[in-house]
């Protein structure tokens, strides 16, 4: 059976201080760990973006043209994200074992990042981008950081937005077979 999460030509960016490594992605842009630049050419057919990560990929897609985008739970907007994350937090929570592996320096430095990310024009470049270039998938009970505009908007204008039964804002394997689906429909 295919494994998208070892194929060399698929790279997952994930969200807030998570790893792609924690979910067995082979290529991942590990982008809270440091000041990474995110704007290097991926090299991917596909990127795979979770949460926040949405932002680096979307940045770097406005840059290079050249990968599908497959967002996950997207968080664009920093309007009220400290109100959301908190109400996210008490009702669905961040997976014990994101939060064992958190220290304190990438923790600093996650907020370079965050800001950095805010400035990404996500809305502007999505209107440059056609339904075959992004596919969305959004937890069914993600209700406190995905931005739900967001998935209506895209709809109305032509995209694939699915909503994954009983999955949460969390990136989990609930996600996966929608995944496996869009990337054998080229």
């Amino acid at each position: 059976m295919f494994n998208f999460k070892d194929s060399n030509m698929i790279l997952f960016i994930p969200g807030w201080l998570d790893s792609g490594h924690r979910h067995g992605f082979c290529r991942s842009l590990e982008i809270w760990g440091g000041l990474i630049s995110f704007n290097q050419d991926l090299k991917a057919d596909y990127v795979i973006a979770h949460s926040l990560g949405t932002l680096a990929a979307l940045s770097n897609w406005q840059q290079h043209r050249n990968f599908k985008i497959i967002l996950i739970n997207p968080v664009i907007s920093k309007r009220e994200i400290i109100k959301k994350w908190w109400r996210f937090n008490k009702y669905e929570g961040v997976p014990q074992s994101l939060r064992e592996g958190i220290r304190l320096l990438p923790l600093l430095l996650s907020f370079i990042t965050i800001i950095k990310l805010f400035r990404v024009p996500a809305l502007a470049i999505i209107k440059q981008m056609t339904p075959a270039q992004l596919f969305v998938l959004c937890g069914e009970k993600d209700i406190y950081l995905a931005d739900g505009g967001l998935m209506t908007t895209l709809k109305e204008r032509g995209f694939i937005v699915e909503q994954i039964s009983g999955a949460g804002h969390n990136y989990s394997h609930d996600f996966e077979e929608k995944i496996k689906e869009y990337i054998h429909l080229d």
